[in-house]
């Protein structure tokens, strides 16, 4: 005796695997390939300064999100503007510059605004330094003081993912078509 298929195709198991799959592979094409939040880099230069530099391992980055800690910047008797660079590609990038008058008053490095933005790419170092030259304008910098930057990278499913989903999308195409046909003629 022959036996009769079922007019609803997701009764056939292999309909019902092409579609598990298929689901599957959908869910993985749009999980990002690097879901890293941020890396924290500690002030490792010296305590009181006029400009300093510190290096660090590279890291793919396009925004400073965060500075905080301890320690300040003042003008020590004569205008100054201080400046916060970072080492972007192997060029040195401003990010920040404050203009400060003949007042000798204190501004501290957490108040400095956050969340700059800048091209994609490595940064390795950073740079804090006063223009015209004032003797120790950043005082009581420790490792405390921090640097935040998202290093988040966009959430863009990689071509071999896509490339995958297509074609399990294209064999349940396939299979339904050869099932209807097969039903058919039946």
């Amino acid at each position: 005796m022959r036996r009769t298929t079922s007019p609803n195709i997701l009764r056939n198991r292999h309909v019902r695997r092409i579609l598990v799959t298929s689901s599957v592979l959908a869910f993985l094409a749009a999980v990002p390939a690097s879901t890293r939040a941020g890396v924290i880099v500690s002030w490792t230069g010296p305590s009181s300064f006029d400009d300093s530099t510190i290096s660090f391992t590279g890291f793919q980055t396009s925004e400073l999100t965060d500075v905080t800690g301890g320690g300040y910047y003042h003008d020590h008797g004569g205008p100054t503007t201080v400046f916060l660079d970072i080492l972007l590609d192997g060029v040195w990038t401003n990010l920040f510059s404050d203009f400060i008058h003949t007042n000798n008053s204190s501004h501290f490095m957490d108040s400095i605004p956050t969340s700059f933005s800048f091209a994609q790419g490595t940064v390795s170092g950073l740079r804090l330094r006063s223009d015209p030259y004032r003797l120790n304008t950043f005082h009581a910098l420790t490792p405390d003081t921090k640097f935040e930057f998202n290093t988040a990278t966009a959430s863009v499913p990689e071509p071999e993912s896509l490339a995958v989903f297509g074609l399990g999308t294209l064999g349940l195409v396939v299979g339904g078509i050869r099932h209807r046909r097969k039903s058919q003629s039946v």
